[in-house]
């Protein structure tokens, strides 16, 4: 998947390698938050910055390993704004794998897709089912740590006035005998 490209806001030092290639992204978010995991296999010493304004632009860059003379590079401009101060990364596997969480600028409703630009992703930009949670299932995830079965402790909260056979020992029809029936 060796391919020479130019990226747009990439450092200098990665414009004179004689190949770039494009990581692999998987995303996921959330009504405040963005996740995406950025892949380069060979990739050390990553970079990443975040221009906020109207294009909200993220740029990623590594070099690759020793072992060989290219490069990842990788410039996603995204769909909403986020909030580039807030945004956090942390590499995982020994600089193969860059787990990135940015803030959206505004809490809301989810995107309906990571880049600006409309139509399909393009084939390195794929959705992470792994941390996915569709937005109504994040609506009912918050709902239920407010539930507390605690809280129930007190039936009588729970009592309906107009139900008296239940909780009285008065007679009711159902509680006659059935003739016919022995008891044993």
């Amino acid at each position: 998947m060796s391919s020479s490209i130019s990226v747009p806001g990439l450092p200098e030092t990665l414009a004179t390698t004689t190949s770039v290639r494009v990581p692999s992204v998987k995303w996921a978010q959330r009504r405040d938050r963005l996740l995406l995991t950025i892949e380069a296999p060979q990739g050390v010493s990553p970079t990443l910055s975040l221009q906020e304004g109207t294009d909200n632009t993220l740029v990623y860059s590594c070099t690759a390993s020793s072992e060989d003379s290219s490069s990842y590079a990788l410039s996603l401009e995204l769909f909403g704004s986020i909030n580039a101060s807030e945004t956090r990364m942390q590499i995982q596997k020994s600089g193969a794998m860059l787990v990135v969480i940015a803030m959206k600028l505004t809490a809301g409703p989810h995107w309906p897709r990571l880049l600006k630009a409309p139509g399909k992703a393009p084939a390195h930009i794929k959705v992470d089912f792994d941390k996915f949670i569709d937005e109504d299932e994040e609506e009912e995830l918050a709902n239920a740590k407010d539930f507390d079965l605690g809280d129930m402790d007190n039936l009588s909260l729970y009592d309906d006035p107009y139900d008296k056979d239940i909780h009285t020992d008065s007679e009711d029809s159902d509680d006659e005998d059935v003739p016919g029936l022995d008891k044993a």
